[in-house]
């Protein structure tokens, strides 16, 4: 091989490591970027949660075994929201925390219940749900239209 020969392909390999170089700093970069954009949105998120909206509880139900509590709150984030009524399900003796209800998001109020150990009750007034589990935490939730057993319910 040529002088001339070795000098162009040091070149090339050059050229490759190069592009190489730039492509990974780049994805790097998108993907640091992209990391920091997601902590902030979900950093802002949770400060408007916790500082905009308040939890009102409305009753404490301890799970007959002990291991939980049920939460019964009025939760209101401001002036253009209505009030919702939620439940959450936590740790026996924690306190409710500036999130939304885990279990149970409803436009109207409720009633809930243990009916032993690990099943929930909730009786539903005709309102519209926004959150609806079934289960959470090895409890199971069962709901009752309280209106088809009422004959009917307002829904204004």
């Amino acid at each position: 091989m040529t002088p001339d020969e070795e000098e162009l392909n040091l070149k090339r390999d050059t050229r490759k490591i190069t592009r190489r170089s730039l492509l990974a700093a780049f994805l790097f970069g998108t993907a640091f970027i992209g990391i920091a954009v997601y902590w902030t949105l979900h950093n802002v998120n949770e400060a408007m949660n916790r500082y905009l909206c308040e939890n009102k509880v409305l009753s404490t139900l301890e799970q007959p075994n002990g291991r939980h509590d049920l939460v019964y709150f009025e939760r209101n984030c401001g002036a253009t929201t209505g009030f919702s009524y939620q439940i959450s399900l936590i740790r026996h003796g924690a306190r409710l925390n500036s999130q939304s209800g885990n279990l149970y998001i409803s436009d109207k109020p409720f009633t809930a219940y243990w009916t032993d150990g690990d099943v929930l009750v909730v009786l539903e007034p005709g309102s519209r749900a926004y959150r609806r589990k079934t289960s959470y935490q090895g409890v199971a939730v069962q709901y009752k239209d309280l209106c088809s057993k009422q004959g009917g319910c307002d829904n204004d």
